[in-house]
């Protein structure tokens, strides 16, 4: 291998390492995203969970005839 094919199979794994870095950079910001939506649904998830336990505690109201 010369010189010049040496400094371009170089190049090509600096452009490929660069790939994957940002690659990882925009992964990571994916995740936070995820991990906030995943935060909001938890807690909407533990609303509803209150709302059906205070409907259980609650009694049934008889629909006038």
């Amino acid at each position: 291998m010369n010189e010049k094919q040496i400094q371009a199979q170089i190049n090509m794994l600096v452009q490929q390492r660069d790939n994957a870095l940002n690659m990882c950079v925009n992964l990571s910001g994916e995740l936070a995203v995820a991990s906030e939506t995943i935060a909001d649904m938890a807690a909407q998830i533990e609303m509803l969970k209150a709302i059906v336990e205070a409907a259980k505690d609650t009694p049934a109201v008889a629909e006038p005839a």
